[in-house]
């Protein structure tokens, strides 16, 4: 499935791992802020999320390895990159 199907279900939830600080900066609507580093004490709470979850960051480096570990955990989730491609792929 593409990225651009994924994020026009209604159930997707997009979960931006970038910091605090950063997420203060500026997000996607509707985005919740987890940081990375914190995942691994959070998986109770991602499985709880309704599926699709499609992580994102700035460039697409720690969404990448947000997703690689969510995988593991058996948790279906997506990466939507960095926040720049996303957001143009939500416009569209």
């Amino acid at each position: 499935m593409k990225i651009e199907e994924i994020l026009k279900n209604k159930t997707t939830t997009l979960v931006d791992v970038r910091s605090p600080e950063e997420f203060e900066e500026g997000s996607m609507p509707g985005a919740i802020n987890i940081p990375l580093h914190t995942i691994p004490a959070r998986v109770v709470e991602f499985k709880a999320f309704p599926t699709p979850i499609v992580c994102f960051c700035r460039s697409g480096a720690r969404s990448y390895q947000a997703v690689t570990w969510l995988k593991h955990q058996g948790i279906e989730s997506f990466d939507g990159g960095g926040i720049g491609n996303l957001s143009g792929l939500i416009k569209n």
